[in-house]
């Protein structure tokens, strides 16, 4: 099992880093708007993707609720039934100082076919990674925000003449996120934000003959802000570190907005590991700033990341107003 699981995992990230990491997939970001940016995200100003990023920002969003969905192919050179899909909403609670955030995410590696070592077909692999969370954040004082979130996971194996057999595995744990997130030196137009979170810390995923670890991590960044009129200029800096083995990674990213209707985004990640950086770039537009949709497209050194392909449906309503929603 320890070999069908391990060979999994590198097929679906190509990557040494996550070979012994179950559903390494949740450190891949779900929405395009920070997929654009470099994956910087913990620091960045809110939306429905703080429930990935940084579950402290949710209580910063100055709208009463929102949501985005992404749907993107992996590995789209070597297949075409690999999936990630995330869906992600938050509510502003009537004391405007905390919010609740929900999730749903799945990654389905679709089919994959086994052979001998001589080349010959060897049976059939396939396996559906699926993850549901809730988020709290609250402002604890006027500019510093915590939240808190739990997570069930599950992941499910299926094969055929897999260790002579067939395999029909599902593992199962629990896990949490905290962060924080803070705004220092605003003023008029200028602010700088900062925040830290960590992320998947829960106990080993069982898959009955072995247990692997979850991608734990601690995440921590910064973001000035510059607006001049209707344009703003947001950067980001962050740092990353995975607590099983293996290098700290970094990344920046740079978004340009114009009176919140356009945004053009670009960004680095350096992942300190081969096939693991590359340089990603985005776009998104907005109807009456609160529905539109972000796109985010990755150029890497070669496999999983070059020409990834990310869209992200996104919504961000002030009111439950009927006569706003019906202009849009």
């Amino acid at each position: 099992m320890k070999r069908l699981v391990t060979a999994a995992f590198s097929i679906a990230l190509s990557t040494n880093l996550f070979a012994q990491i179950a559903v390494p997939f949740l450190q891949i970001p779900p929405d395009a708007r920070h997929s654009g940016m470099g994956n910087i995200g913990v620091a960045t100003s809110t939306d429905a993707s703080a429930n990935f990023n940084n579950p402290a920002k949710l209580a910063f969003t100055d709208r009463n609720f929102g949501g985005n969905f992404t749907r993107f192919a992996w590995l789209k050179q070597l297949t075409n039934d690999m999936y990630a899909t995330n869906l992600s909403g938050y509510y502003k609670l009537k004391s405007r100082q905390d919010a609740i955030g929900v999730y749903y995410r799945a990654f389905d590696i679709g089919a994959v076919y086994l052979t001998t070592p001589s080349g010959q077909p060897n049976g059939t692999y396939s396996s559906l990674d699926q993850v549901i969370g809730v988020n709290y954040s609250k402002k604890i004082i006027k500019n510093i925000s915590l939240g808190i979130g739990l997570k069930y996971i599950n992941s499910k194996i299926r094969g055929d003449n897999v260790i002579g057999g067939s395999a029909n595995q599902t593992g199962q744990a629990m896990a949490g996120d905290i962060g924080l997130f803070g705004i220092a030196g605003r003023k008029d137009n200028f602010k700088l934000n900062y925040g830290i979170a960590f992320s998947n810390i829960g106990n080993k995923m069982n898959y009955g003959l072995q247990k692997f670890n979850l991608p734990s991590n601690v995440r921590f960044g910064l973001s000035p802000t510059l607006q001049i009129r209707k344009s703003k200029i947001m950067l980001g800096l962050e740092a990353n570190k995975y607590f099983y083995g293996s290098p700290m990674s970094f990344s920046a990213g740079a978004e340009y907005s114009y009176n919140n209707y356009v945004f053009a985004r670009a960004g680095y990640w350096n992942g300190n590991l081969p096939f693991a950086n590359y340089f990603t770039l985005g776009l998104g537009g907005r109807i009456k700033k609160q529905v539109g949709i972000d796109l985010a497209y990755r150029i890497g050194e070669g496999m999983p990341y070059n020409k990834t392909v990310q869209l992200s449906f996104v919504f961000d309503f002030k009111s439950f107003d009927r006569d706003i929603i019906k202009t849009l």
